[in-house]
């Protein structure tokens, strides 16, 4: 079925603007530390993050992690491990040696977007956009809208399809 089929004159639908980062960076410890994937879950008021530290060997979370350890992601970024959070005792709020858009832009270099292990292959960062994604800021692809195509947007304003957009970042699923 066709959503086209589903919508009439005057519905309105509502799409999400945040464009997907590529959130996980691979770092490793300083004084040969372990090495881990750093997935950013959270961007908090105080310019640090959350996010979930995997360690690069059999057991994921058992690898010596600790407040104050420091990692380097290489080109100029580290990132200091502070403490567990509260509330997802499996998240850490790391603070970054870059912040705003010298952060962003370091991630864009350094970092790749999530992948998961039921998706056969990683995939290129703009396979996680939908075509209207203006800002960037989700950790994980906000999936709902990958359907929609211009073509398909274009033909629904034509029917009369009303549109509106918002704001809101897609935080670590898991």
């Amino acid at each position: 079925m066709r959503i086209a089929e589903f919508l009439r004159e005057d519905d309105l639908l509502v799409f999400n603007t945040s464009r997907t980062l590529p959130a996980s960076l691979r770092g490793c410890g300083a004084q040969g530390g372990p090495c881990l994937e750093v997935r950013l879950a959270e961007h908090l008021p105080d310019d640090s993050w959350l996010a979930l530290l995997l360690c690069q060997k059999d057991d994921p979370f058992s690898c010596g992690l600790r407040n104050g350890m420091e990692i380097s992601f290489g080109d100029g970024l580290s990132g200091l491990v502070q403490d567990r959070d509260t509330r997802i005792p499996r998240l850490w709020r790391l603070r970054f040696s870059k912040s705003g858009a010298e952060f962003v832009d370091s991630i864009y270099r350094l970092g790749r977007p999530i992948w998961y292990e039921y998706v056969s292959a990683p995939w290129n960062l703009d396979y996680y956009q939908t075509v209207y994604a203006q800002e960037p800021g989700s950790v994980e692809m906000p999936s709902a809208g990958r359907a929609f195509t211009w073509r398909l947007l274009f033909d629904l304003r034509r029917r009369g399809v009303k549109t509106a957009y918002v704001l809101l970042h897609a935080g670590l699923s898991s």
